[in-house]
């Protein structure tokens, strides 16, 4: 009995993930994940092909990242692998990067401080999430094999800049004078 064999020849690729912070749901950015490239081969034929996806640490729960009001952020993964959450104080949720099959998602839910080097507008996670794509190939007896890549998941929040508009002209009232 042979066995099938897969190799990963191109990285999965995915496209930035911008959100404006705390816009909630409503801000949320979706991008589709290009899937990666592999051959694969079989002696007794190729009966089925997956490629699935799972979130994971590259460097370790620390982020860097602050709220607003400085409580430091910290990142945990889903025991399935499925979510990403930015946690702050006792479970507070700042932000998420969610998968939803070959789709991966971010949502801010909160504030956070902006002072970095160069730019005051935007926090960026840097590589501290990666992606993992596993494809397995399964041959027309049941054998398997499996081949991984990973890609960084690249993710930026935007500041929020306040907004000012006057809505109506400023009145200056009659003046009296008095003569003394």
């Amino acid at each position: 009995d042979t066995t099938p064999t897969v190799e990963i020849t191109d990285d999965p690729e995915i496209g930035t993930l911008n959100v404006v912070e705390a816009s909630g749901g409503d801000g949320a950015h979706t991008v589709t994940i290009t899937a990666p490239e592999y051959t694969a081969t079989a002696a007794d034929g190729i009966a089925s092909e997956t490629v699935t996806y799972t979130l994971g640490l590259a460097n370790g729960p620390a982020t860097g990242l602050q709220t607003i009001d400085g409580q430091d952020i910290t990142l945990d993964v889903s025991t399935d692998g499925q979510t990403v959450t930015g946690l702050y104080g006792d479970d507070q949720i700042a932000f998420t990067i969610a998968l939803d099959g070959n789709e991966i998602t971010f949502t801010s839910f909160t504030a956070l401080y902006h002072e970095q080097p160069d730019n005051d507008t935007q926090v960026t996670l840097g590589d501290l999430v990666e992606l993992t794509a596993t494809v397995t190939v399964t041959d027309g007896d049941g054998d398997t094999a499996t081949d991984t890549a990973t890609a960084t998941v690249t993710a930026a929040i935007d500041d929020t800049t306040p907004t000012v508009e006057i809505t109506d002209d400023p009145e200056i009232g009659t003046l009296n004078v008095v003569e003394a």
